[in-house]
């Protein structure tokens, strides 16, 4: 394949807590090698920590996120809002 052969990337985003990644339309011999390949990521991606890379999950509370058990507890400590204190 030479380099006009490959498709042109128009987005890549994370979305619902996995990847997305936009190409346009391919009609060619490996365009289902291509779809399958990026299929696969995406798949791989909701089960991968977005911060780390480690195996995570998908959870959130209003933005789904996919995080492992490590990353979720230092990001819930991080963005968590002090309790003011009784006068």
């Amino acid at each position: 394949m030479s380099g006009d052969d490959y498709p042109e990337v128009f987005q890549v985003k994370e979305k619902f807590g996995g990847l997305r990644f936009y190409i346009d339309p391919l009609i060619d011999t490996v365009a289902d090698q291509i779809y399958e390949a990026i299929d696969e990521a995406e798949k791989k991606s909701i089960q991968t920590c977005e911060i780390c890379g480690s195996p995570g999950k998908q959870g959130g509370h209003g933005w789904i996120q996919t995080l492992c058990e490590p990353c979720l507890i230092e990001q819930e400590r991080d963005t968590e809002i002090p309790v003011k204190e009784k006068r």
